[in-house]
This record gives C-alpha cells, structure tokens and sequence, in this order.
C-alpha cells in the first residue's frame, strides 16, 4: 500500500520538529513536490 502525501508530509514534520522556524511555505512547497512525484510514479508506463 502507498503511503499518502499526508503521511508522507507528518514524517517530515516529525523529522523537522525540533526546527522551531520552520515555515509553512517551506512545508507547502515540500508538499507540492511530492504530490508531483506521486503523479508521476502513478502514470501508465511510458515506452524509454
């Protein structure tokens, strides 16, 4: 089973919770990142 952009983002909080500085832009951008990623992995397989 494929983890969830959501559970994917709560690791990264958690890795990063000491930061207090942390930024949510920072947090979106990740996010966004990885959603692209996830899209990709999902598409059909192309011929290389």
């Amino acid at each position: 089973q494929q983890p969830t952009v959501d559970n994917l983002l709560h690791n990264i909080k958690s890795m990063v919770k000491g930061l207090h500085d942390l930024d949510v832009n920072c947090l979106q951008v990740v996010k966004n990142k990885l959603e692209h990623a996830l899209k990709e992995v999902r598409r059909p397989e192309r011929d290389f």
